[in-house]
């Protein structure tokens, strides 16, 4: 085959992959508008097309050049990897900041008593997709005089920590206060987010590392080393104890394979959480992974739910035996309705929060002293807001940790390596010296 025909080969599944972030990122420049929607969704098709394509060139590469086209298709699967993380990241982004804008639009709506099937219809105007048409059958649904009550959080428009806290609210009758407070922290919670984003570098580039690396080495474990090996064999000569060490764990990994699995399931799962928590928020996440087990997972969302009742007069027990029928997860369900009978019964509410995992002794003492001032729903905001942020916190901690330690212990496999590979030549050139 011709040289320069070689050449193109090889370099046209490169081209083809620059073409198509390129347009990937031209559509996500595109205005979040109804008459952009098209054109966007376009674009986003001809990317993944042209993916497409780059993909099928690289298995016809395999004809021309073995090793490039199994260099290339490393290089692929991690820059689909990170095609599929940013994507998922910008749309968790889009998806907060229109829940957030939905949020005030809502609370600003109640506030000023205007038609708020009109200005939920104006806002609608402004989204496409699956979007734009729950909001167009919200309004229809408010013009057809259905209660607010079972429509102010349609299915997919908000999330559960949001809906219980405005269904409390109107229930209290402080719809407003509760759209607000809301609207607050979810505006809030984009900063946080934000935040976490840059330490979630610090966990998927260790992964990244940890897969590439697993690859070489499994490359030079069956391909080099052996060839090595026998190039000393014939001229006699023993080998490094350090090149022993290394072929003897060469060894072991192939006859028991199962050691290897670790390095290979590891980034894919870490790459699988971090992109759906792109997407759906860590704190949404975390409560999914650990809510069936943790009931202080909850804890700050009852809080909120339980201080809009506070706010209004009514009684606790008679807010929590509705909080029993709003979706929330079974373990929540089940010690809220335990809860609610014992207080029914006499006994104190704070004291049976905490018998039941949702809160610590300083947090009970804090609301006891709270409720004596008459300051009880401020103080019940101020410990679900804090419980969240030290979540945060403790999350990008781990993150930072888990990065440099993995650097750090990546780092002294690859020196261990490259000495089991470079001693045999220092030691060959001195016996034939």
């Amino acid at each position: 085959m011709d040289f320069g025909l070689t050449v193109l080969i090889l370099i046209a599944p490169v081209v083809i992959f620059m073409t198509a972030l390129t347009v990937r990122i031209a559509a996500d420049s595109q205005p979040e508008s109804f008459s952009a929607a098209p054109i966007r969704l376009l674009m986003v098709a001809i990317s993944y097309a042209l993916f497409g394509i780059g993909f099928v060139a690289l298995l016809f590469m395999l004809f021309v050049n073995v090793g490039a086209a199994i260099s290339e298709l490393i290089l692929f699967a991690l820059a689909l990897s990170q095609l599929v993380d940013v994507e998922l990241k910008v749309a968790g982004k889009r998806r907060q900041a229109q829940q957030a804008e939905l949020l005030w639009l809502l609370a600003t709506t109640v506030s000023s008593g205007s038609n708020l099937a009109a200005d939920i219809d104006s806002f609608a105007k402004g989204c496409w997709g699956a979007r734009r048409r729950r909001l167009i059958v919200l309004a229809k649904r408010i013009r057809q005089g259905i209660p607010l009550s079972e429509i102010v959080v349609p299915q997919g428009l908000l999330a559960r920590s949001a809906t219980l806290e405005i269904q409390a609210g109107m229930r209290s009758g402080r719809l407003y206060e509760a759209l607000r407070s809301a609207a607050l922290r979810q505006t809030r919670e984009l900063v946080d987010d934000s935040q976490t984003g840059r330490a979630q570098l610090a966990l998927m580039y260790p992964a990244i590392m940890i897969t590439t690396a697993s690859l070489l080495v499994g490359f030079l474990m069956y391909y080099i080393v052996p060839k090595l090996k026998k190039i000393f064999d014939d001229f006699g000569t023993e080998l490094p104890q350090i090149t022993k060490t290394l072929i003897s764990a060469s060894d072991n990994v192939l006859h028991f394979g199962i050691l290897i699995w670790p390095l290979v399931v590891l980034p894919v799962v870490l790459f699988v959480v971090t992109s759906i928590a792109q997407f759906y928020g860590w704190r949404v996440v975390s409560q999914k992974l650990v809510g069936f087990w943790f009931a202080r997972a909850h804890t700050a969302d009852l809080l909120r739910f339980m201080s809009q009742a506070v706010a209004s007069g009514r009684p606790l027990h008679q807010s929590l035996e509705g909080l029993a029928y709003m979706g929330v997860p079974s373990l929540m369900q089940r010690r809220v309705s335990l809860m609610t009978s014992a207080i029914m019964q006499g006994e104190s509410c704070w004291q049976q929060l905490r018998r039941q995992r949702f809160l610590r002794y300083n947090e009970v003492v804090l609301l006891e002293a709270a409720e004596k001032v008459g300051n009880l729903p401020w103080a019940m905001n101020a410990i679900a807001d804090g419980i969240e942020r030290r979540w945060s916190y403790r999350l990008r901690g781990l993150m930072e940790i888990f990065g440099p330690l993995v650097v750090v212990l990546m780092g002294m496999a690859v020196g261990f390596i490259a000495l089991g590979m470079f001693m045999p030549l220092v030691k060959l050139l001195n016996d034939l010296s």
